[in-house]
C-alpha cells in the first residue's frame, strides 16, 4: 500500500519521466492539480514531496502502462488483419 508514503525526488523524477517523456514537469503538475513551480520547487528540493501524490502518481502510471498496451494490442490486430493504412 502506498497511502501516506512519500516519493524521493529521484522517483518522482523517474515516475513522471516515465509517464510524459523528457517535458513532463509541467504534464504532472496538471494531474496533480497543482502549479508547475511547485514540481520545481520540489525538484530543487525547496520542499517535499506531498504523500498525497503517491497514490496518484502510481494510479496515473497504471492508467498510462494500460494505454499503451491497449494501443499495443489494436495496432497488431490491424496489422494481422489486414485492416491497418497501407502508408509510407
Amino acid at each position: 500500500m502506498t497511502e501516506g508514503k512519500r516519493l524521493t525526488i529521484d522517483q518522482l523524477a523517474r515516475a513522471g519521466q516515465a509517464a510524459f517523456g523528457e517535458r513532463w514537469q509541467t504534464a504532472l503538475a496538471n494531474v496533480l492539480n497543482v502549479n508547475s513551480s511547485r514540481i520545481r520547487g520540489v525538484l530543487a528540493g525547496k520542499r517535499l514531496p506531498p504523500p498525497g501524490w503517491t497514490p496518484e502518481i502510481i494510479e496515473l502510471l497504471r492508467r498510462r502502462s494500460q494505454e499503451c498496451l491497449d494501443m499495443e494490442r489494436a495496432l497488431e490486430n490491424e496489422l494481422n488483419s489486414g485492416n491497418a493504412p497501407d502508408r509510407d
